[in-house]
């Protein structure tokens, strides 16, 4: 068998970056954009070197970033597959994955736009392909178990949903009130994090339709109408969320099984706060002003200082608030507030954490302070904000 054929037509279809080892030696790869030195090869390494007499095995980081290998019998040749992600990769799970290979974190932003290029895929998905892929090379036929099995033992079996899909999409008040409001103001990170952990989704579910699918479904449509309507009043333009809604819906009637529209579910909630958080962001015309955005958003659970923000990127202070005023029209240290009061306005509406937990959680130094700064750009304390 030609291994290296088989892995390009496969490649072509599934879009799974491969790569082919013989030994230790790369002969050939295929993806569309390569990252050197290649995550996969790093994590496949401890799996490997563990058990090398198994032909194939997946596994998962705690940031589900996948990859896999095939040990082709008749050649001893060695077939990569990966790195893929679940979920988007964010600069903070870039750093992780280039701190895990001893890489510079600097390099942050070129992870990411690598994994921008390559489509995100379920882990069910990927070790079905791994098995498909196997099957096709080794003529391996797996046990009737292994998906189940294999499953758990990568995330554990609470974590295992594809029994019970109608008990993650049915939530509780509170935790869908703290989905809708990830979505609302385009918090990426932790919303990625809460679909990572299935386990701090709760909740019971009354049936929606005539069967289970039905009713799965019927769910979903409601879901897209919640976070269409929370993407708008994030800021998303109308005509553009009710075009992505109409997309979501037509798909889902598509779909046939409960893997395939929880994916749905998932990729919709994702793709509604992505574009919010793109909106959110300052677009200034300078890359020092995006940089400067970036830094605000990831840090706002911290005190920012001008003086403390300029050394970190390298700057004078008085430079750096110069070229964002002069970019953005805007004073930074009250883009610093406003990006502070608004995530103080998100945690009023959606949790039930007391005045002067959200003041030191945001790195105010009195609660008196914090609802100074609340009430002037708001108009109301914060007091007055949740009771609204």
């Amino acid at each position: 068998m030609d291994i290296e054929k088989v892995l390009r037509y496969y490649h072509e279809i599934s879009h799974i970056p491969m790569t082919l080892y013989k030994t230790d030696i790369l002969t050939e790869e295929f993806q569309s954009r390569a990252f050197s030195p290649n995550p996969a090869q790093y994590y496949i390494r401890s799996i490997f070197t563990m058990d090398p007499g198994v032909d194939m095995d997946v596994t998962i980081t705690k940031d589900f970033l996948m990859c896999g290998y095939i040990i082709d019998r008749e050649s001893g040749q060695i077939m990569v597959a990966g790195p893929m992600l679940e979920f988007p990769c964010t600069r903070k799970i870039a750093r992780a994955i280039l701190d895990d290979m001893g890489e510079p974190v600097s390099r942050a932003d070129e992870l990411v736009a690598y994994f921008e290029r390559i489509p995100r895929i379920t882990l069910t998905t990927f070790v079905k392909n791994m098995l498909f892929l196997n099957m096709l090379i080794n003529g391996a036929d797996p046990a009737e178990n292994y998906l189940d099995e294999r499953l758990h033992s990568l995330l554990g079996p609470e974590v295992d949903i594809q029994n019970q899909p109608l008990h993650i999409l049915h939530n509780s008040q509170d935790v869908e009130r703290l989905m809708l409001s990830y979505v609302e103001y385009g918090k990426v990170e932790e919303l990625t994090q809460m679909l990572r952990n299935h386990k701090s989704i709760d909740g019971s579910m009354g049936m929606a339709g005539n069967d289970s699918m039905r009713s799965f479904k019927n769910v979903v449509v409601a879901s897209i109408a919640l976070v269409s309507r929370r993407a708008v009043k994030g800021g998303l333009d109308f005509e553009t969320a009710v075009s992505a809604s109409d997309s979501y819906l037509q798909k889902l009637e598509t779909l046939g099984s409960y893997d395939e529209v929880l994916e749905l579910w998932s990729q919709m909630f994702l793709d509604y706060t992505i574009q919010v958080e793109k909106i959110k962001r300052l677009n200034g015309k300078s890359k020092l002003v995006q940089k400067i955005s970036a830094y605000v958003y990831e840090h706002i659970y911290e005190r920012i200082r001008t003086d403390e923000l300029a050394q970190q990127l390298g700057y004078n202070a008085s430079y750096l608030c110069r070229v964002f005023k002069q970019d953005t029209q805007k004073n930074l240290v009250d883009f610093i507030n406003e990006t502070k009061i608004e995530e103080a306005r998100r945690l009023l509406i959606s949790s039930d954490k007391t005045i002067i937990e959200i003041a030191i959680a945001l790195g105010y130094p009195s609660q008196t302070y914090f609802q100074t700064v609340f009430k002037k750009y708001t108009g109301v304390t914060p007091v007055c904000f949740r009771n609204q």
